[in-house]
């Protein structure tokens, strides 16, 4: 898989997929800002979980690593809180996978991400949080090793969620319902949220849709619809506690 990188209007990075046509896929982020985006729609998020959740470590379940904004800010979040940074990624595109731990090891051109982009996240996620970017990095390799980050492969309708259960914070970033229908069903959403929620948790995305809406109430979510991120139109973040 080949990606183009580009910069952002915050001067952040996002990446679209180099499609088999020649074409390119689907921007992984807003292209008003990558890093803006990440921190209004799932940095708030754990900002909400260390404010109402009393826990040793906020477990954070993120569709999908892509270039690992929500990873790396959530360990920053972790960091600056002095809770332990624990995670589930799922991720389609094994290069990605391997790509943000050769950064972790310190591998400047092994993966299919250019090393200044992971550390351009890092430095704006220790901006956002206070916390040192070291003491991040540290972090992320340290759980990665430890069996507190787990990185899975993609997300699908059948997925076993058996890691993914008790998770305080979901970052739901699963594309479009137009490139991913299947993740936006009412079937699939009704079992999600039946299995990976913890009892007190919180829910953020950048969609909403119908489905989400009635699914997330019926899992007894207290439901709130704010402004979507730039241009888009409305954005869910959705609590229970």
């Amino acid at each position: 898989m080949m990606l183009n990188y580009y910069r952002t209007d915050d001067a952040s990075w996002t990446a679209r997929p180099l499609l088999a046509n020649a074409e390119e896929g689907e921007s992984m982020h807003s292209l008003r800002g990558a890093f803006s985006e990440t921190a209004y729609i799932y940095g708030e998020a754990n900002i909400w979980a260390r404010q109402h959740i009393a826990t040793a470590a906020h477990k954070v379940f993120s569709l999908g690593l892509g270039l690992g904004y929500v990873e790396i800010l959530s360990a920053a979040y972790a960091t600056a809180s002095k809770t332990k940074f624990s995670c589930v990624s799922f991720e389609a595109l094994p290069e990605l996978t391997h790509a943000i731990q050769a950064w972790l090891r310190g591998d400047a051109n092994a993966g299919i991400v250019p090393y200044e982009i992971y550390e351009d996240i890092l430095e704006r996620a220790s901006r956002q949080t206070g916390a040192a970017s070291e003491a991040i990095r540290r972090e992320l390799a340290n759980a990665l090793d430890q069996g507190d980050w787990i990185v899975r492969g993609a997300l699908a309708p059948d997925t076993d969620f058996t890691d993914a259960r008790n998770c305080h914070v979901i970052a739901f970033d699963a594309f479009s319902r137009k490139t991913t229908p299947e993740l936006w069903s009412r079937e699939f959403l009704d079992r999600f949220l039946a299995e990976v929620p913890a009892s007190k948790c919180v829910l953020s995305t950048y969609a909403c849709t119908g489905d989400l809406k009635r699914a997330l109430r019926q899992a007894n979510f207290n439901l709130q619809i704010r402004p979507g991120f730039a241009a888009k139109r409305d954005s869910t973040f959705a609590t229970r506690a």
